[in-house]
């Protein structure tokens, strides 16, 4: 605590030394206010001081009264002790006497000689062994208590110490700020002085200030008559030009108006032309049916009524030609183009019909050859479901028919 003491007289020291070197515009009401604020701060832990010396003057105390508790513990248990002693002394001498007067008188009187040597020795060494314990607890106990007085009389000593610390800074604090008041009000004259010495320069600077925004107004107002006027002329330049260019705003506008509207016609034609378009595309390829295949598989003759399977598919919209049976199912019903290409070998003719449900609609007759080829072609009406293919004829038992240029082609055409 004297240590903070020390610090805090030591920041009012520099806080002094500060006001005391400030310029002459720090005002020393607040200086003053906070040397008051310091000064209630040493006030306070003063009064701290003084609150923690008297609770460890109530720690003595306390501690004084344990000591005499312990004292008087002390002194009961050696009163027992010699209470206890007696009655198991008592307690023993009565049972042997009650032994020895049923024995017989001669040996009554060894053995309470003997017994009697035996209890003596034994209540010699338990009478020193009491006395040991009893000094050695009243050594320990004075040991305690003398330390305990070195410790109560060190608090005391420094206690007294902060005491005289406390009341000789409280002291070195007052005087010192009663020379801290006496400079400041010294300070605060002078500071007096000077505001009224600004005072009055102030006020002669401001008469001439006066006078010459008097003299600055006067030729403001001429400078403000003359732009007033210019501006009039500028307004009605500007008025004029505004006029005209609303004129052509205004003409730009309907112009810009009728092509906008124009635009938005095209729009729409070019959108209903749009949806026109993408409805009739969704139709056609709705509607869209159509296939491609050729036969590559080689066989060394076809017998009569075979169906011819065109094994590799160019192109099967719709789903309807099977490269494993050779056979065309109708997705939908309607207009359907059908076109074949067959090709003979040198080894004999080649014979093919065009098949709708097991009923021949054209037919191409090829002639022996190595590059002998021929086709024909068939249009019809076929329902949904119906089956299309193409196979031998019936006339001879073998037909010869080479792979590649020989195809099968079909369309939806309405």
């Amino acid at each position: 605590m004297s240590q903070f003491l020390s610090l805090s007289i030591g920041l009012l020291l520099s806080l002094f030394c500060q006001v005391t070197c400030a310029e002459p515009e720090l005002s020393a009401k607040v200086v003053y206010q906070l040397l008051s604020m310091r000064i209630d701060n040493v006030v306070r832990e003063n009064n701290n001081l003084k609150s923690e010396l008297k609770e460890t003057k109530a720690d003595v105390g306390r501690l004084e009264n344990k000591i005499e508790s312990m004292e008087v513990n002390i002194s009961l248990m050696a009163s027992k002790a010699a209470r206890i002693e007696d009655e198991n002394s008592k307690t023993l001498l009565s049972e042997k006497i009650h032994a020895l007067e049923q024995l017989s008188a001669s040996r009554l009187q060894k053995k309470f000689k003997t017994e009697a040597i035996v209890l003596r020795k034994m209540l010699v060494s338990e009478k020193s062994q009491m006395k040991d314990k009893l000094m050695a607890f009243e050594q320990k106990f004075k040991s305690f208590q003398s330390e305990l007085v070195d410790d109560i009389t060190i608090v005391n000593t420094t206690v007294d110490s902060l005491e005289n610390s406390i009341s000789e800074q409280n002291i070195a604090a007052i005087t010192m700020l009663v020379a801290v008041e006496n400079k400041l009000q010294s300070q605060l004259n002078e500071t007096d002085l000077l505001m009224q010495e600004m005072n009055k320069d102030l006020e002669n600077r401001l008469i001439e200030s006066d006078a010459r925004m008097k003299d600055r107004n006067m030729k403001l107002a001429e400078n403000i008559n003359e732009v007033d006027q210019r501006l009039i002329a500028a307004k009605s330049n500007l008025q004029s030009t505004y006029n005209g260019l609303n004129n052509r705003l205004n003409s730009a506008e309907s112009q810009l108006q009728s092509v906008s509207s124009m635009q938005d016609r095209q729009e729409d034609t070019f959108s209903n032309q749009i949806s026109t378009l993408s409805s009739r595309i969704s139709v056609e390829e709705a509607r869209k049916v159509a296939f491609s295949a050729r036969l590559t598989k080689k066989q060394s003759y076809y017998v009569k009524n075979e169906r011819i399977v065109f094994d590799e598919v160019f192109y099967n919209h719709g789903g309807g030609y099977s490269s494993s049976t050779g056979i065309f199912t109708a997705p939908k019903s309607g207009t359907y183009l059908f076109t074949y290409n067959i090709q003979s070998s040198v080894l004999g003719d080649a014979h093919v019909v065009l098949k709708v449900n097991w009923l021949t609609r054209t037919s191409v007759v090829v002639d022996k050859g190595a590059d002998n080829n021929s086709g024909n072609s068939g249009i019809g009406y076929v329902r949904k479901g119906e089956k299309v293919w193409l196979a031998t004829a019936s006339s001879d038992s073998v037909f010869f028919i080479s792979p590649y240029r020989t195809t099968f082609n079909g369309i939806l055409i309405d």
